[in-house]
Parts: structure tokens; C-alpha cells; sequence
């Protein structure tokens, strides 16, 4: 089981590594909304083929590359929208967005398992692509910002942004996450199995309590950096070195109630790290910039994907003992953390121009849409539609 686990975990990142960069390429070119839609389509087609594949190596195609291409066009668009719409509740709005994921931990485990049973695995896939497809109609809500005339010469030219690989904020930050994902995934697929070697009961519930916290953890996060109490970058680096520190003491329990505490601690404050990425990609950068910033981040983010999970299965497999890499995945994702002190000095964008200006939310209501003038004095109509843009967001929200 274990090595069947890693396999998954290698050919669904395969499709994602190259993706994410991808997506956030054809974004910039044709709108979230259209790269949204066409990655439901192919991911919906992916799955169709993977619920008639005659074999392996057409299920790593199907399942493991078109469908992690489709998956990762959708998952950046996803981000990059909600930082779009919004700048004074930017994480908040962002921590209601990314809690679908905790949800999505705790439901579609048990509702994986009830479709196999009914419909056996080829059934389960294929009511998977239908309800994949139904992302098609969610981005029809991804209604694009409009965007100044005088940028439209120079979008062909910069939509792949590669000077972003030569500016040390952005590698220092992408190799944080590199870090942090190198372990991210190691806990979650072995925590099962850690439980069952100590004979816990309802070990496999563990999954669903992390991903309960999980759902808490990102829209706590949101409102604590809405709320100031706390900046993105503070909650990223604590989330991280508390994950990883209790991610190193996990193999010292070996109760239902211990091991239940940690999954509730790992999914918490890992949800910190993820939902705080996008914040701090907006203040290093520019929200001009996130769909090019969070593409190649997630590149780095999928290269460690195929680096952690398979070195961890290797050293239980050797071990046969599941410490050294539960050991391994913490410290890997405190370094993630301890990486980014810098930048707690070095937040401001070396080009002014690259600093967020004010966007309205999608529908009827996008004509209100303006742009901060990079001038110090604001006209009267300019600060109508300041004012008009903060209480249209703070309705939404």
C-alpha cells in the first residue's frame, strides 16, 4: 500500500510541476476565466480516459498528467482571482477561498471509498469528472479586471515573466516552499499507518480531524492578517516552525488522544502556510505579478512533491520504521520557515510601479474598476471611485 501511495503522489505531481508555471502563463494571456474553464475540460477528459485504461501506464497518463494539467490550471487561477478582487481583506478572502481544501479533506476520503463500493473505481472516476466539470460553471463568476491601455503593449512581452528567477526576494521565498513541501505531504500519508503500527483504533479518522482543523486554520489565519493582528509573513514563519516541531514529536505518541492532538495542530497551522502564500507573494512583488510569482512557486513547490513522499516511503521501507521520516519532514518544514526571516526586512517592492492600485469585485459592477495613479494629489472622481471600490469589497466580505 504504501508503495502504491507513493506512486500516486509521484504521477499526480507530474502533471502539476509543469502546469502551474503553465497556467499562470495562460492567465496572464487569456484571463483566469478562460484558463479555468479549458483546465476543468481537460481534467474532466483525463479522468473519462483514466476510468478505461487498459493499464498502467495509460492510467499515469490520463489520471497522472492531463488530469494534474487541468487540476493545476484551475488551482492558480483560483488564487490569483481572489487577490485580484481584493486588497484591504486580500488574506481574509483568501482564507474563506482556500478552506474548500480542508472541507475537501475531510469528505472526499469517505465519499471516495462509498462511490468504489457502490460503482467500483472506474464508476468513482467517472463521477469524478463530472463533478470536475462543474468547475466550468464556477469560473463563469471569474469576471476579468480590467486593465490600463498603456499595459496592453508590453502583456505579450512580460506575460513569462522569467526576470522574476533573478530577483533574491522571490528565490528565497520559493526556496522556503520547496522546503516546506519536501515535508508537507509525508504526514499526511503516513499518519495512518503510524497509528495502525500501535494499534489505535480508528486511525483513518485522523486524516478527517487534520482536515477539520485545516478548514479552521486558513480562515483564522485570514482574519488574524485582516485584522493586523498578525502580518502574512509572521503567521507563514510560525505556522511553519510550530507544523514542523510537532511533525518531529509525533513518533513519541502512540494514543488515539495524542495523535488526534497532532493531526489537529498539523492541519491547523499548516493551513496558515498555505493560505498565507499568496499575501506575501502580493507584498513582495506586486499584485501585477501573482499569476507569473504563484506559477513558478508552485513549480518549486511540485520538484520538492517528487523529492519528499518517495525519500520518505524509501526510508520506511528500509527502516521499517516510520521516525527517521517523520524526523525529516519536520525539520524540513521549520527550515521552510526560518528561510523567510529575511524577507521580514526586505517586504517593500524595489519598483513602485509593481504596487497593488484599487480593483472593484467582478459582474455589473467591474465598470467602477480604477487604478491608483503612481501621483501624490488624487482627484475628486479618482477618490469616488477609491471610496466606491472599499465599500463595494467590504460588502462582499
Amino acid at each position: 500500500m504504501r508503495s502504491k501511495n507513493t506512486i500516486s503522489q509521484m504521477k499526480d505531481t507530474y502533471g502539476l510541476i509543469w502546469a502551474r508555471p503553465v497556467a499562470g502563463v495562460l492567465a496572464k494571456r487569456f484571463t483566469c476565466r478562460v484558463t479555468t474553464v479549458v483546465g476543468s475540460l481537460i481534467t474532466c477528459a483525463g479522468f473519462v480516459f483514466a476510468a478505461y485504461s487498459p493499464n498502467v501506464v495509460m492510467l499515469i497518463v490520463s489520471y497522472g498528467i492531463f488530469g494534474g494539467l487541468g487540476l493545476g490550471m484551475m488551482y492558480v487561477c483560483s488564487y490569483v482571482m481572489v487577490g485580484s478582487y481584493f486588497e484591504e481583506r486580500r488574506a481574509l478572502a483568501s482564507g474563506i477561498a482556500t478552506c474548500g481544501s480542508g472541507v475537501g479533506m475531510f469528505v472526499i476520503g469517505p465519499l471516495t471509498q462509498l462511490l468504489i463500493e457502490h460503482f467500483t473505481w472506474h464508476g468513482a472516476m467517472l463521477a469524478f469528472a463530472g463533478l470536475v466539470l462543474n468547475c466550468c460553471v464556477l469560473a463563469s463568476t471569474f469576471i476579468p479586471i480590467p486593465k490600463e491601455d498603456d499595459d496592453d503593449d508590453d502583456e505579450g512581452a512580460k506575460v513569462f515573466d522569467c526576470s522574476l528567477l533573478t530577483d533574491a526576494r522571490f528565490v528565497i521565498f520559493c526556496l522556503s516552499s520547496f522546503f516546506i513541501l519536501i515535508g508537507y505531504f509525508i504526514p499526511i500519508m503516513f499518519i495512518v499507518e503510524l497509528a495502525e503500527k500501535h494499534n489505535v483504533q480508528r486511525a483513518a479518522f485522523l486524516l478527517s480531524i487534520s482536515g477539520i482543523t485545516n478548514c479552521s486554520g486558513r480562515l483564522i489565519a485570514g482574519w488574524l492578517a485582516s485584522k493586523k493582528v498578525l502580518d502574512a509573513l509572521t503567521l507563514y514563519i510560525i505556522a511553519c516552525v510550530v507544523g514542523g516541531a510537532a511533525t518531529m514529536a509525533c513518533t513519541h505518541l502512540h494514543t488515539f488522544i495524542t495523535l488526534a492532538t497532532y493531526s489537529a495542530v498539523f492541519g491547523c497551522f499548516v493551513a496558515c502556510y498555505v493560505s498565507m502564500c499568496p499575501i506575501i507573494l502580493v507584498e513582495l512583488l506586486g499584485i501585477d505579478k501573482l499569476a507569473n510569482t504563484f506559477g513558478f512557486l508552485n513549480f518549486s513547490r511540485g520538484v520538492a512533491n517528487l523529492i519528499g513522499p518517495p525519500l520518505a516511503g524509501w526510508l520506511v521501507d528500509i527502516k521499517q520504521d516510520h521516525s527517521l521520516a517523520f524526523y525529516i519532514a519536520g525539520v524540513f518544514i521549520i527550515c521552510g520557515g526560518l528561510v523567510c526571516m529575511p524577507l521580514r526586512y526586505w517586504k517593500e517592492p524595489s519598483d513602485p510601479s509593481s504596487s497593488p492600485g484599487t480593483v472593484a469585485v467582478p459582474g455589473e459592477i467591474a465598470s467602477l474598476y480604477s487604478t491608483q495613479p503612481g501621483t501624490d494629489a488624487l482627484t475628486d472622481k479618482g477618490s469616488d471611485d477609491t471610496n466606491a471600490c472599499t465599500s463595494i469589497e467590504s460588502s462582499w466580505l
